[in-house]
C-alpha cells in the first residue's frame, strides 16, 4: 500500500515542479522578452525570490521520493526509470543552484532603473539554463510515469 502512495506523490510533486517551470518558461519568460531591461529587473527579481521559496521544497520532495522508490523496488525496469528520474531531478537542482540562482544574485546587485549593458546577455543565459532545467524536470516526470504505469 505504501509504494502506490509514494508513486502518486512522486508524480504529483515532479509534475508540480515541471508544470510551474513550464508555465514560467512559456508565459513569464515570453513577457520578459517584450519588456525593457529595467522593467525586467523590477519584475524578475521579486518573482524569482518567491519561486526560490517554493521550488526547492518541491524539487527536494521529488528527489527524496525518487530515491525512496528506487530503494524499495526490486523490479529492474522500474529501477532504471526511477534512477533516470532521480538523475533528471538532480540535474534540474544542480542547474538551478549553480546557474540560474547565481545569475539572479548578480542581477540583485544592479541598479533597477539603470541596468548595465550586459543585462541582455545575462537574460539570455538565464533563459537558456531555465529551459534546460525545465526539460530535465519534465523528463523526470515522464520517467516516473514510465516506471509506475
Amino acid at each position: 500500500m505504501l509504494v502506490p502512495v509514494l508513486n502518486l506523490f512522486a508524480v504529483l510533486a515532479t509534475g508540480l515542479a515541471a508544470g510551474a517551470m513550464m508555465a514560467f518558461a512559456l508565459v513569464v519568460v515570453s513577457v520578459y522578452d517584450e519588456i525593457p531591461c529595467s522593467t525586467y529587473l523590477q519584475v524578475h527579481l521579486p518573482v524569482s525570490a518567491r519561486m526560490d521559496k517554493f521550488m526547492p521544497i518541491v524539487a527536494a520532495g521529488s528527489l527524496c521520493l525518487g530515491l525512496l522508490l528506487l530503494g524499495l523496488t526490486n523490479d529492474n525496469f522500474k529501477r532504471i526509470f526511477f534512477g533516470l528520474a532521480v538523475i533528471c531531478i538532480l540535474a534540474a537542482i544542480v542547474i538551478s543552484r549553480w546557474k540560474n540562482v547565481p545569475i539572479n544574485r548578480i542581477m540583485d546587485t544592479w541598479n533597477k532603473t539603470a541596468p548595465p549593458a550586459e543585462t541582455s546577455a545575462f537574460r539570455g543565459e538565464w533563459k537558456l539554463w531555465h529551459r534546460i532545467r525545465t526539460g530535465c524536470m519534465a523528463a523526470a516526470m515522464v520517467a516516473f510515469l514510465t516506471a509506475i504505469l
